[in-house]
């Protein structure tokens, strides 16, 4: 009977060990599956925070920092965010929902963007609002709270992942935007980098902030809008996003146009460079 109980016992034992190796090895392989968004979420936060900090730590000038901090933290968020988006593009399905796990990696991508959106709201609140620093453009505000509910929903429910994930491609717009910005603190205004600068901020924002957007509503419809996935509810939401998102992107389309159209107004960093000349 002893030896009956310790052969069953040492069954048991052997059966844990198993199971417990067979988890470690499925955590290991996939080590963000165990993550919930809200957790990624608040990784990205600080991390994006971190680097808007090292920002501002950093021996740029105060004034620069002030006006563009956020713009150079940005452009890091812009590179990571355009190679998120060309990877779900190529490499991911075009589903309603998350069909495979091993397309879950696309909600890191997500949280990656809607971390930095909420960190840059929070530095336009402190720099626009509080500090007055810059004007405040409310727009940027709604832009922002829409795209981080429209990514956390998405990927709670894991609904929509493939679409959310290709429009991260828009981010890389930002580039050759903050790249203006800078030349124009540094008043290089006419020099042959700010005009190429211009173009391509134009030709981007055309690409990847105007035309992408009919282009990913177009796989949606063929999905039949996810009606049976999503429900109707969710289906109309998302589409509104779009059009929301495409009213938005279309006012600062006209808006950079204006500006290029005019002559650029001389900055005070620059006048005050101008009456230190003799």
């Amino acid at each position: 009977l002893e030896a009956s109980l310790h052969r069953i016992a040492m069954a048991t034992a052997l059966a844990e060990v198993e199971e417990i190796t067979l988890l470690a090895r499925s955590t290991d392989s996939h080590p963000w599956h165990s993550r919930r968004p809200r957790e990624l979420l608040l990784l990205s936060c600080l991390f994006w925070s971190a680097v808007l900090l090292a920002v501002w730590m950093s021996p740029l000038k105060i004034e620069l920092k002030r006006q563009h901090a956020d713009r150079i933290a940005s452009c890091c968020h812009a590179l990571s965010a355009f190679v998120f988006g060309m990877a779900v593009l190529l490499f991911a399905e075009p589903n309603c929902t998350l069909s495979s796990e091993k397309d879950r990696w696309i909600v890191l991508a997500q949280m990656s963007t809607a971390g930095w959106l909420c960190v840059d709201f929070y530095s336009m609140i402190i720099m626009d609002v509080w500090k007055c620093w810059r004007p405040a453009d409310f727009s940027v505000f709604v832009h922002h709270v829409v795209i981080v509910l429209c990514l956390i929903v998405s990927a709670e429910l894991e609904v929509g992942l493939w679409f959310q994930g290709v429009m991260l491609i828009a981010e890389c717009s930002v580039l050759p935007l903050n790249a203006l910005q800078l030349m124009r603190f540094h008043g290089m205004t006419q020099s042959v980098l700010y005009r190429i600068a211009k173009h391509c901020t134009a030709v981007l924002w055309l690409i990847c902030r105007i035309l992408l957007i009919p282009c990913v509503v177009l796989r949606l419809q063929e999905q039949h809008y996810c009606l049976s996935e999503w429900g109707s509810f969710i289906s109309y939401s998302a589409r509104a996003g779009f059009v929301v998102l495409f009213a938005l992107n279309s006012y600062w389309l006209l808006r950079l146009a204006q500006a290029a159209v005019r002559p650029p107004k001389e900055l005070p960093e620059e006048q005050a460079g101008r009456k230190k000349q003799p």
